[in-house]
């Protein structure tokens, strides 16, 4: 009985767009997909997704993060299991470097995807952080309204800045107890204000080329060297007095 193949995925992110392409000559024609091929003997994840996104677009990955995974049966006869890789910074245009085996390279919002998908796509897009998806509907309603000429680091730290006080606001007077007990009103003022603080973040993140969600990752281990659960644990002490740096 054939095993299951290993193939790799490489979601290539640019400006809250994926770049697709139609795939020809092999299972799945027809059907959009990310770069990507098989993971050959003794290849890392990172070394088969810049090797892959360089033979089909002439990209060059500078930097690839790993994602997640799908299990596919395709055609009842084809079991792959796919590694997801995501670009978000790499070099060059992308360019059809095998025509036989690719329609063409096209850049989709995440949020209008083109049908159909190959099936490892629709695994990726369910297991794909939020937040790009997020992203991708901000960047759309900024771009249609030329807002982006206004959106310096400088300004949307400004603006976080702001958003962050008006959330603070609505708790101002309020008691630790009544703080848990919010009026559905106040609930969903808050609701909004807690959306502008985190579209605030995300964009700042993308304007800098930031992870949030690897920083934030990062982050907690550092916390976790400035405050020892055996040490820290119930106290609300700064971190020098665990005598941390």
């Amino acid at each position: 009985m054939d095993r299951p193949k290993v193939g790799v995925g490489v979601a290539v992110l640019k400006e809250g767009q994926v770049l697709l392409g139609k795939r020809k000559g092999a299972h799945g024609e027809g059907e959009w997909a990310f770069p990507g091929g098989h993971l050959e003997f003794g290849e890392t994840l990172e070394e088969c997704a810049k090797r892959e996104l360089a033979e089909e677009t002439e990209l060059h990955a500078l930097s690839v993060e790993k994602g997640g995974w799908s299990s596919d049966l395709m055609n009842g006869d084809k079991h792959y299991v796919t590694l997801f890789a995501t670009v978000r910074q790499f070099e060059g245009e992308p360019a059809l470097l095998e025509p036989e085996k690719c329609g063409g390279w096209q850049w989709f919002s995440l949020n209008a995807l083109p049908e159909p998908l190959f099936p490892p796509i629709h695994t990726y897009m369910k297991q794909s952080a939020p937040h790009e998806r997020v992203l991708s509907t901000l960047l759309d309603f900024y771009q249609e309204r030329e807002w982006g000429q206004f959106h310096s680091p400088k300004n949307l730290v400004m603006d976080l800045g702001s958003e962050a006080g008006e959330l603070l606001d609505l708790f101002r007077w309020m008691t630790e107890t009544e703080s848990y007990q919010l009026s559905p009103e106040i609930l969903q003022e808050v609701r909004d204000e807690v959306a502008d603080v985190f579209k605030a973040v995300l964009y700042l993140a993308h304007k800098l080329k930031i992870d949030p969600i690897e920083a934030a990752y990062q982050k907690i281990q550092k916390m976790g060297q400035k405050y020892p659960a055996d040490q820290s644990r119930g106290k609300a002490l700064k971190y020098t007095a665990y005598g941390s740096k």
